[in-house]
């Protein structure tokens, strides 16, 4: 399954929101980045495909996307777990953006961009799950903090962020490589109200074989509450 630069259209985009991996065979989806823009933000999206999902480099760095809080976008690649189907972002650089929806990704290995959850105004950050299942996973900055607080009201809440390696057997040598800061922080507000809860971060790369799996931060890690609340779990 391929998502195309661009508003479109392409081929598939009449399928959308969802492809389940037994779409139609062994063949390739295209979609356009612009049809799953359109998507509303009381719409999950869910991408499946029993290969490899991948985003092409976007000429505006973002796959923006209106999908709010108590919603979610998943992309699924090696959907029947046979362990040849990869979630490949083809530009780092780039950013998948939701508007406090979920961002859920799978692959046998993982190589994402930046990926930001934070609420919308008066919103609550959605979770950020990515799991590498037989493979490496490099992945950009992860943002999941809540949105700003409308005046009178308590601060939002942050999203979890969790990223797992080797849930499905593992490779020799799995690896967790983070280019950029890792932010779960609740949104902070005036002295009168309480600031938002930050969220848990968890980060494990595991290994079923043997080896030794690593974990690379090229960034800083905050889970901090806001007005200065506690901060939430980090476990590594």
């Amino acid at each position: 399954l391929v998502i195309h630069d661009g508003v479109g259209p392409q081929n598939n985009d009449g399928r959308l929101p969802a492809f389940g991996r037994n779409a139609g065979g062994n063949v390739t989806f295209d979609i356009s980045e612009g049809a799953l823009e359109a998507i509303s933000a009381t719409t999950d999206i869910s991408l499946e495909a029993n290969r490899d999902i991948t985003i092409n480099d976007l000429a505006d760095n973002s796959l923006d996307l209106l999908t709010g809080g108590d919603n979610s976008v998943t992309f699924r690649a090696d959907a029947d777990n046979n362990g040849n189907g990869d979630f490949i972002m083809n530009d780092a650089a780039d950013t998948i953006r939701t508007q406090g929806g979920d961002v859920i990704i799978d692959g046998a290995s993982v190589a994402a961009g930046n990926i930001n959850t934070t609420g919308t105004d008066n919103g609550n950050g959605g979770d950020i799950i990515i799991n590498a299942n037989r493979g490496n996973m490099p992945v950009g900055a992860l943002t999941s903090s809540g949105g700003a607080a409308i005046a009178g009201n308590n601060g939002n809440n942050a999203g979890n962020i969790e990223l797992l390696t080797g849930n499905n057997g593992g490779g020799i040598n799995d690896s967790i490589i983070v280019n950029g800061n890792i932010v779960a922080d609740g949104s902070d507000v005036d002295a009168a109200n309480i600031g938002g809860n930050a969220g848990t971060i968890t980060i494990v790369a595991g290994n079923r074989l043997g080896g030794e799996a690593s974990i690379t931060l090229n960034g800083d890690i905050s889970a901090q509450g806001g007005n200065s609340l506690r901060p939430d779990v980090i476990n590594i």
